[in-house]
Parts: C-alpha cells; structure tokens; sequence
C-alpha cells in the first residue's frame, strides 16, 4: 500500500476504530496493570499512532512511555506529528513519551526489550501463524499483557443485501488469507489461532466484538471500504470481471442508503500472576 494512501487510510477508519472497541477488555487489562503505575508500552504496527491516541487517556498510568514500532519511517514520521497535537489537547494530565522503532515485526524477537504491555490494532489479520507462534512465545517467556484490538474477523453484512453479497465475501476473505509482507496471512483466522495459542500457552484470554457498523453519515469510509473489497475481489477473480462490476454498481448506486456491519475482535491476553 503506497504511504499517501495508508496514511489517507488509517486516518479514515480511525473514528470506526475508537467507536468500535470492545471495552470489556480494556476494563480487565487496567484492571490487571492495577492503579497509577508508570508504564512501558510496545505498540506493534503503530501506523499513525492511532492507538496511543486511543489507549493513552483509557490507561490509569499517569507516566507513559510508548515504542511505536512499524516498518513505514512515513507513518511514523505522521505519528509523532499526530501525537504532538493529541497530547497538548487530550492528554494534558499524563506525562507520556514517544520513541519510534523503524523495523518489522520479526525484530521484536531479536533482542531484549523491557516493557510492561504489547498492543496492536488492525494488525493479527496481516500476519502469518509463525509470527503468531514466536509472538506468544516471547510472551510467555516473558510474562507480557497483549491487547490486540480490531481484528477482522471475515464476517461482512450489508443492507440493502445483494445475491452476489456472499460470494464477494468468500474471495475478500480469500484474499486475506493471501501472501503478504510477513508470509501466508491467516486473514480471518488469525483471531481464532491468537485465542487458541495464547490459551494453550496457559493465558487467560478474553475475546469480544468489536465490529464495524458504518452507516450512511460515514460514506467516505464506506466508500473506501468498497474500493478495497473491488480490488481484492479483482484480485482474486479476474475473469469474472463483468459481475463484479455490476455488483460494485449497484453497492455505488445505493451509496445514500448503505448499512455496513463489518466484524473485528479484540483480544486480551493476560499471564497468570505467579
């Protein structure tokens, strides 16, 4: 994805994410880091820093310090920016410092890395089972508290529905499940196999929605939802262009009236105290 456009991207979708986070689990994580300690947090994926933006006043730690780590030195260069402006405004009453990590994700498992808290959003969907499998690894080894929020989950619902509605769905999801930077994405299973390996792995994990519900007073981002979804389905059925362009057509015709519903998971893992 070219930097102007992820950028353009996630500051889109940013409302959506916040409005959309499961608070369950942010209950139990500041539940389990307990009252007013000063904290060390590792955000993977950092993007924009959407998620300091997010979790910084959520966390009763007054002292912060966030490593954002992401592989894109322009979307870190728009995160310290963005989070300049985010703590004069937002976040006056916490003493919260940024130091950004250019480097991908295999990095973390490299060297020794103190921190009290990992967070990701947007992100398990993208990687492979293996980064998965040396993640909850490290974490155990480690005793670290993740919370990975908003995770997609494969589960599309739009109204008014259209018969080819399913099928576009099978090859998003299809598409998800593809090669990207990190390997073979598991896509939509990745929640599932993160639950699965954190729980065997002896964590207590907590699961919960955290979907989409983008209506008609959100048409850009539906919009630009709906050229992604055109361009996996393209991707992955090339000859049969013809329907889904029409199926594309009628979903822009109906712009004013549009409903989605597009399912995310939050996840909390948590060690067991000793």
């Amino acid at each position: 994805m070219p930097e102007e456009f992820a950028s353009q991207w996630l500051t889109l979708r940013e409302p959506a994410d916040h409005t959309a986070r499961a608070m369950q689990c942010l209950h139990a994580l500041t539940a389990y880091l307990g009252p007013d300690q000063a904290l060390n947090i590792l955000d993977l994926g950092s993007g924009t820093g959407s998620n300091v933006r997010y979790l910084a006043p959520q966390l009763t730690a007054r002292e912060q310090h966030w490593t954002l780590l992401d592989h894109d030195s322009g979307l870190l260069a728009s995160a310290r920016e963005k989070i300049a402006d985010f703590l004069l405004t937002s976040a006056s009453d916490r003493r919260i410092q940024i130091t950004e990590w250019q480097s991908d994700l295999y990095a973390l498992f490299a060297k020794p890395f103190r921190t009290d808290l990992i967070t990701a959003s947007a992100l398990l969907d993208l990687v492979s089972s293996d980064w998965i499998d040396q993640f909850v690894g490290y974490c155990s080894k480690h005793r670290l508290p993740v919370l990975f929020a908003l995770t997609f989950d494969g589960e599309i619902s739009l109204r008014p529905t259209h018969p080819d509605d399913a099928w576009i769905e099978q090859l998003i999801n299809a598409h998800q499940r593809g090669a990207k930077d990190m390997g073979q994405a598991l896509g939509p299973d990745a929640t599932r196999y993160t639950v699965d390996a954190f729980a065997k792995a002896g964590f207590e994990v907590m699961e919960r929605a955290s979907d989409w519900n983008l209506g008609p007073d959100q048409m850009a981002l539906q919009q630009a939802t709906l050229n992604g979804w055109y361009d996996a389905a393209i991707d992955q059925a090339p000859t049969q262009i013809e329907r889904i362009n029409h199926w594309f057509a009628q979903r822009q015709s109906q712009h004013t009236q549009t409903h989605f519903r597009v399912g995310h998971r939050d996840i909390l893992a948590l060690p067991c105290r000793a």
